[in-house]
């Protein structure tokens, strides 16, 4: 990506990643990773990650 794309994104999404944010996003990229290296269905990727996003959701975003 240019550089200038990613300072406009910084500007219009400031902030860092919270260490539980990190988390999420490593667990993701992990999981995307898993289901292309075994040639899986989307689908598993996408229910699990559906089903992340709903705990984080019921449970509430911290700080």
């Amino acid at each position: 990506m240019r550089p200038d794309f990613i300072e406009r994104l910084k500007t219009q999404f400031p902030g860092s990643l919270r260490p539980d944010e990190k988390k999420l996003l490593q667990n993701m990229r992990f999981l995307i990773d898993f289901v292309l290296d075994h040639d899986l269905n989307i689908s598993l990727a996408l229910e699990v990650i559906n089903h992340d996003l709903s705990e984080i959701v019921s449970q509430g975003s911290p700080g």
